[in-house]
């Protein structure tokens, strides 16, 4: 698949130069202005929170509901708490990370990777809901939405992150069951919790090298970027890792390359999908949609903008399932979280399928659409019911959005 991906861009490159460049320079303007923002930042504190032993301290109030609905151990719902909140593809290398360092059984971590990979709240909120609300602005659909009242416009902002993530409870069900994952026992949080443990030498010892070893991908380049990374001026670091801002910032800089330059091959791919004459411009917008959300969501927006309704249904399905781009961004962070065992053994993506994380991605998204439409039709009659609801939805996420993403363009 890989192989012919390459084949296909390669030719695009040498056919279609002008257009490359063209596609090139839009997918990594909207990797700047959008993904760098809103991902960086989550990845800098999740690196930090691990390497200073602060997981525990964190999920310590979230635990006992995530363990009692969805079975997770602590360093499960660690993951799947930051692969709600955080973005892609951060959910998938911390239970890459996760299981390679044996806080998680596999069993658990295939769970994971199935449910906890998702877009970001803030990503949702700010560059999906700013496009989605131009189609509602769209010249004449005022009066025929007021006409119809088919789509409670007032409860929208809300929709499209509780169709994400209100599918999670049920797909983690199905995960637990296909893989046969059982619930942790105390043991398992006991384990986790010696991790953490500084009274505990060998295990905290063990845990801290793994954690070095994740933050430094190419030891030769940090060498040179850091030469004096354990001991500055002299003087030992604080960090009983070794390891300082400076080293999680070097390893999210990393990752944000390899996001950076999937975006900019499937946004090539977008944008040839776009030149063919035999498509309809609905039709070139869903294959845009499919291969990169970031570079899709504009075309979906501007090709359906005579119908709100479906532009919402469609948009919805291509951000849970993800887009190639973000399949194959998972398998990177998979990929460089592989074990040497599983190297060895020939068997890629740390022991976790990537097949199979298309198929619940695929499933996650027919759950949403499916959840999406259901809301369409149960929502407005709420309104009626309820009419101070919708203001007080909307009032509260206006305020969430101007103290969360007034930084965002």
């Amino acid at each position: 698949m890989l192989s012919c991906l390459s084949i296909l861009i390669l030719g695009l490159l040498l056919a279609f130069p002008a257009l490359a460049v063209e596609g090139a320079s839009a997918g990594l303007l909207l990797w700047f202005n959008v993904v760098l923002p809103t991902l960086a930042p989550f990845m800098i504190c999740t690196r930090m929170v691990s390497v200073l032993g602060a997981e525990r301290l964190l999920i310590r109030p979230f635990y006992p509901l995530i363990h009692g609905i969805l079975g997770f151990s602590e360093p499960g719902s660690y993951v799947l708490l930051c692969g709600l909140l955080c973005g892609y593809p951060l959910g998938a290398r911390l239970c890459a990370e996760k299981l390679k360092s044996k806080e998680i059984s596999l069993s658990e971590a295939r769970c994971l990777l199935a449910t906890a990979n998702h877009p970001s709240p803030m990503f949702l909120l700010g560059f999906v809901n700013r496009q989605v609300v131009r189609v509602f602005e769209h010249p004449g659909l005022s009066s025929s939405l007021s006409a119809s009242s088919s789509l409670p416009f007032s409860y929208f902002p809300w929709l499209i992150p509780l169709c994400l993530y209100l599918p999670v409870i049920p797909l983690s069900f199905l995960a637990r069951h296909f893989y046969q994952f059982e619930k942790r026992d105390s043991q398992d949080s006991q384990n986790f919790q010696d991790l953490q443990n500084p009274q505990n030498p060998q295990k905290h010892q063990e845990h801290r090298e793994h954690q070095k070893d994740q933050v430094q991908v190419h030891p030769q380049v940090h060498q040179k970027t850091h030469p004096s990374s354990d001991h500055r001026d002299g003087n030992p670091s604080s960090n009983p890792s070794g390891v300082s801002v400076e080293d999680a910032i070097f390893s999210t800089a990393h990752t944000m390359v390899l996001i950076g330059g999937w975006i900019m091959l499937f946004s090539i791919l977008a944008k040839w999908v776009q030149t063919i004459p035999y498509f309809s411009p609905p039709i070139k917008a869903i294959l845009g949609g499919i291969a990169e959300i970031t570079t899709g969501i504009p075309l979906l927006c501007s090709a359906f903008s005579g119908s709100p309704t479906l532009c919402l249904i469609l948009v919805t399905l291509c951000v849970a399932f993800g887009g190639g781009s973000g399949i194959f961004q998972t398998r990177s962070v998979l990929l460089a979280n592989a074990t040497e065992r599983t190297m060895q053994d020939k068997q890629k993506n740390a022991g976790l399928s990537i097949r199979h994380y298309i198929l619940w991605k695929a499933l996650h998204a027919l759950l949403a659409t499916g959840t999406l439409i259901f809301l369409l039709w149960i929502l407005p009659e709420l309104e009626r019911v309820l009419p101070a609801v919708p203001a007080l939805l909307q009032q509260a996420h206006w305020i969430l959005l101007q103290r969360a993403h007034c930084g965002l363009l």
